[in-house]
């Protein structure tokens, strides 16, 4: 039911009356739970390099060490049924309880301590919690249009959803929570600070769609694992990049010397240097209306100068959605007039010629995208 990163590269999932664990090439271990009746659910890597994980039938926490060796601590509250865990900024581990009346919240030491809190709302199901950007836990209520703040003290404050009861928490490469709701398909991002939420977007699959998971990825973008037998992927920021050649001026930079064709945003008529920022997402749009072009990496270039090669040397084949624009032969393909490329990755920091395969050779159409 839950899969978690532990140490040594491992990773380790719960499975119903066995704890796993399992490499990344494949290779699988079991651990028996103890005798009873059991349902290990989730699971979360601990301070003390232990994971630790809730049986929801147990009505238990449980530590399963590297080596395989499993200790479970009973929880105060009969039937708690709990759900999730996850590592707290105190070095504790923070645990929901779906089924406990009153809905109550716990918190565990690595030593096996036990502490409940009771939620406001007192028939909630909460579900999702997560470490919040500003030290304090945020759980999921999912009967209630509710999302609530908890201290490491076990202060609970709770925030009315704009779309009802919460289903899946995650924090975005914005440093703000993230949510699906429970009974609508829409994410939304509450902001830590102001307490505010973003206006929910609904998932491509409608609103029957639940988010059933949330995280962030690799490339920042949030994912979504939903009921209908997809992960979306949301783009929180797609960077547009002009291309533009006729009716375009070019500059001289100090540090990279001509530059022509390329700029932020579709509207600029003058080319420049271009700025994005790392792991986000962009699209490049061919605004002349009577040439195609292409958006083709060239190769490195330095912090200060950039020798431009003398003739094109890169691809004008369309590179897969999702490709990094500094990755070799990276090309957008042929754009057409007012043809969008597919979305692309900015990738890792650096600074990147780029080219058209048709009119460098003609007339230095290029540029340099920094990445920061």
């Amino acid at each position: 039911m839950g899969i978690a990163a532990g140490t040594a590269g491992l990773l380790w999932f719960a499975n119903g009356t066995h704890i796993g664990r399992i490499t990344t090439a494949g290779a699988a271990n079991e651990f028996n739970l103890p005798a009873g009746t059991h349902q290990a659910a989730v699971i979360a890597l601990g301070p003390d390099g232990n994971m630790w994980f809730t049986d929801k039938t147990g009505n238990a926490i449980g530590r399963i060490t590297p080596t395989g060796a499993i200790k479970e601590f009973a929880l105060p509250t009969h039937a708690a049924d709990p759900q999730r865990i996850v590592a707290g900024p105190d070095g504790n581990l923070w645990f929901t309880e779906t089924s406990a009346v009153p809905s109550k919240i716990g918190k565990i030491t690595t030593a096996g301590a036990i502490k409940e809190f009771t939620l406001p709302s007192h028939a909630s199901a909460p579900n999702a919690i997560v470490k919040g950007p500003d030290g304090n836990l945020y759980v999921g209520e999912t009967s209630v249009g509710k999302l609530a703040r908890a201290t490491t003290a076990g202060a609970i404050t709770e925030f009315t959803t704009p779309s009802g009861g919460v289903h899946a928490l995650t924090v975005g490469p914005d440093g703000q929570v993230w949510l699906t709701f429970s009974s609508t398909g829409q994410l939304s991002e509450f902001n830590t600070t102001t307490h505010v939420f973003a206006t929910p977007i609904t998932i491509p699959q409608g609103t029957s769609a639940i988010g059933l998971s949330l995280v962030q990825g690799s490339d920042g973008d949030i994912y979504v694992g939903t009921s209908k037998n997809t992960i979306d992927v949301y783009e929180e920021n797609i960077a547009p990049v002009g291309v533009r050649l006729f009716g375009e001026k070019s500059i001289n930079d100090p540090h990279y010397g001509f530059i022509l064709g390329y700029f932020n945003g579709t509207t600029s008529t003058t080319s420049e240097v271009l700025h994005l920022t790392m792991g986000e997402s962009v699209r490049f749009i061919n605004v002349d209306s009577g040439a195609p072009h292409t958006v083709s990496f060239l190769g490195d270039a330095t912090a200060t100068h950039a020798p431009f090669p003398p003739s094109f040397n890169g691809s004008g084949t369309q590179s897969p959605a999702g490709t990094a624009i500094g990755t070799k032969n990276f090309s957008t393909g042929t754009l057409n007039p007012s043809q969008m490329s597919l979305v692309y990755e900015t990738g890792l920091p650096g600074f990147y010629m780029m080219g058209c395969a048709f009119h460098y050779d003609s007339f230095n159409m290029r540029t340099v995208i920094i990445v920061m």
